[in-house]
Protein backbone atom coordinates (compact mmCIF):
# COMPACT_ATOMS: atom_id res chain seq x y z
CA UNK A 1 0.00 0.00 0.00
CA UNK A 2 1.03 3.53 -0.85
CA UNK A 3 -0.36 6.74 0.86
CA UNK A 4 0.27 9.30 -1.45
CA UNK A 5 0.88 13.16 0.31
CA UNK A 6 -2.73 14.36 -0.13
CA UNK A 7 -4.57 12.16 -2.27
CA UNK A 8 -5.47 8.48 -0.95
CA UNK A 9 -3.96 5.58 0.46
CA UNK A 10 -3.77 2.85 -2.57
CA UNK A 11 -2.44 -0.72 -3.68
CA UNK A 12 1.41 -0.73 -4.57
CA UNK A 13 2.88 -3.14 -7.26
CA UNK A 14 7.32 -3.55 -7.26
CA UNK A 15 10.41 -5.05 -7.56
CA UNK A 16 13.26 -4.88 -5.73
CA UNK A 17 16.74 -6.04 -5.96
CA UNK A 18 19.23 -6.61 -2.86
CA UNK A 19 23.16 -7.22 -3.08
CA UNK A 20 24.05 -8.37 0.88
CA UNK A 21 28.07 -7.01 0.97
CA UNK A 22 28.49 -8.28 4.48
CA UNK A 23 26.25 -9.62 7.34
CA UNK A 24 25.20 -6.76 8.56
CA UNK A 25 24.84 -4.05 5.87
CA UNK A 26 23.25 -4.82 1.95
CA UNK A 27 22.70 -2.53 -0.93
CA UNK A 28 18.94 -2.04 -2.25
CA UNK A 29 17.07 -1.18 -5.45
CA UNK A 30 13.87 -0.90 -5.59
CA UNK A 31 11.20 0.54 -8.37
CA UNK A 32 6.73 0.98 -7.60
CA UNK A 33 3.50 2.00 -9.50
CA UNK A 34 0.66 2.57 -7.95
CA UNK A 35 -2.24 5.26 -9.27
CA UNK A 36 -3.40 7.99 -7.07
CA UNK A 37 -7.04 8.24 -5.75
CA UNK A 38 -9.16 11.83 -5.40
CA UNK A 39 -7.83 14.58 -3.09
CA UNK A 40 -10.04 15.62 -0.28
CA UNK A 41 -11.40 18.46 -2.51
CA UNK A 42 -12.29 16.61 -4.93
CA UNK A 43 -14.26 14.01 -3.53
CA UNK A 44 -15.50 16.98 -1.48
CA UNK A 45 -16.49 19.19 -4.57
CA UNK A 46 -18.12 16.52 -6.57
CA UNK A 47 -17.70 14.70 -9.97
CA UNK A 48 -17.05 17.98 -11.80
CA UNK A 49 -13.55 18.94 -10.71
CA UNK A 50 -10.21 17.10 -11.07
CA UNK A 51 -7.11 18.26 -10.71
CA UNK A 52 -4.76 15.44 -12.55
CA UNK A 53 -5.93 14.41 -15.82
CA UNK A 54 -5.64 10.29 -15.76
CA UNK A 55 -2.11 10.15 -17.14
CA UNK A 56 -1.13 12.53 -14.53
CA UNK A 57 -2.16 9.97 -11.67
CA UNK A 58 0.27 7.43 -12.13
CA UNK A 59 2.63 7.51 -9.48
CA UNK A 60 6.03 5.93 -10.34
CA UNK A 61 9.70 5.35 -8.30
CA UNK A 62 13.14 3.96 -8.15
CA UNK A 63 15.62 4.44 -4.87
CA UNK A 64 18.82 2.84 -4.35
CA UNK A 65 19.24 2.45 -0.60
CA UNK A 66 21.61 1.07 1.92
CA UNK A 67 20.62 -0.86 4.70
CA UNK A 68 21.85 -1.98 7.77
CA UNK A 69 20.58 -5.09 9.65
CA UNK A 70 20.02 -3.25 13.03
CA UNK A 71 18.77 -6.69 15.21
CA UNK A 72 19.75 -9.97 13.73
CA UNK A 73 18.18 -12.48 15.59
CA UNK A 74 15.70 -15.73 15.68
CA UNK A 75 11.67 -16.52 15.56
CA UNK A 76 10.48 -18.54 17.53
CA UNK A 77 7.09 -20.37 16.57
CA UNK A 78 7.62 -23.19 18.51
CA UNK A 79 10.14 -25.29 20.59
CA UNK A 80 11.40 -27.24 17.67
CA UNK A 81 10.86 -24.57 14.95
CA UNK A 82 13.09 -21.63 15.00
CA UNK A 83 13.77 -19.04 11.72
CA UNK A 84 16.98 -16.39 11.37
CA UNK A 85 15.03 -13.07 11.31
CA UNK A 86 16.13 -9.56 11.33
CA UNK A 87 15.04 -6.20 11.48
CA UNK A 88 16.81 -3.98 10.02
CA UNK A 89 16.90 -0.29 8.78
CA UNK A 90 17.24 1.81 5.52
CA UNK A 91 18.26 5.40 3.81
CA UNK A 92 18.79 6.43 0.39
CA UNK A 93 17.62 8.43 -2.68
CA UNK A 94 16.04 8.10 -5.79
CA UNK A 95 13.10 9.84 -8.26
CA UNK A 96 9.79 9.57 -7.99
CA UNK A 97 7.59 10.45 -11.16
CA UNK A 98 3.88 11.95 -10.05
CA UNK A 99 1.36 14.80 -11.73
CA UNK A 100 3.75 15.74 -14.41
CA UNK A 101 6.86 16.01 -11.72
CA UNK A 102 9.79 14.20 -11.61
CA UNK A 103 10.87 14.36 -7.96
CA UNK A 104 14.12 13.75 -6.30
CA UNK A 105 13.22 11.53 -3.40
CA UNK A 106 15.06 10.74 -0.29
CA UNK A 107 13.66 7.40 1.27
CA UNK A 108 14.26 6.11 5.02
CA UNK A 109 12.60 3.22 6.30
CA UNK A 110 12.52 -0.12 7.90
CA UNK A 111 11.70 -3.48 7.69
CA UNK A 112 11.33 -6.95 9.29
CA UNK A 113 12.96 -9.78 7.62
CA UNK A 114 12.21 -13.95 8.82
CA UNK A 115 14.25 -16.67 7.06
CA UNK A 116 12.35 -19.36 5.94
CA UNK A 117 15.17 -21.40 4.02
CA UNK A 118 18.49 -20.77 3.13
CA UNK A 119 17.16 -19.41 -0.33
CA UNK A 120 13.31 -17.91 0.70
CA UNK A 121 12.73 -14.86 3.40
CA UNK A 122 9.56 -13.23 3.71
CA UNK A 123 9.65 -9.51 4.89
CA UNK A 124 7.70 -6.67 5.76
CA UNK A 125 8.88 -2.98 5.11
CA UNK A 126 7.82 0.55 6.31
CA UNK A 127 9.35 3.12 3.74
CA UNK A 128 8.38 7.11 3.84
CA UNK A 129 9.73 8.67 0.13
CA UNK A 130 10.16 12.18 0.72
CA UNK A 131 10.16 14.83 -1.90
CA UNK A 132 9.36 18.43 -2.76
CA UNK A 133 6.15 19.06 -4.67
CA UNK A 134 4.31 21.81 -5.78
CA UNK A 135 1.64 19.77 -7.08
CA UNK A 136 -1.20 20.69 -5.00
CA UNK A 137 0.26 24.35 -3.16
CA UNK A 138 3.08 26.09 -2.79
CA UNK A 139 6.48 24.07 -2.69
CA UNK A 140 6.17 21.64 0.16
CA UNK A 141 7.90 18.65 1.29
CA UNK A 142 5.23 15.57 0.50
CA UNK A 143 5.52 12.41 2.83
CA UNK A 144 4.48 9.64 0.92
CA UNK A 145 4.84 6.28 3.34
CA UNK A 146 4.54 2.86 2.19
CA UNK A 147 3.93 -0.65 3.66
CA UNK A 148 4.41 -3.55 1.74
CA UNK A 149 5.42 -6.90 1.96
CA UNK A 150 6.41 -9.70 -0.08
CA UNK A 151 9.40 -12.78 -0.40
CA UNK A 152 12.86 -12.75 -1.29
CA UNK A 153 14.90 -15.42 -3.00
CA UNK A 154 18.66 -15.86 -2.50
CA UNK A 155 20.84 -17.08 -4.72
Amino acid sequence: MMTIDNFSSEPLVGVSAAFHATEDFFLQFNYGVTEAGLTSFEELSGANVRLLTDSDRKYSYYDFLVGYNIFPGEVFFSDTLTFNSAFYLVGGVGNTDFGGESNFTTTLGTGFRVVLLDWLTVHVDFRDHMFKSDLIRESQLTHNIELSSGFTLFF
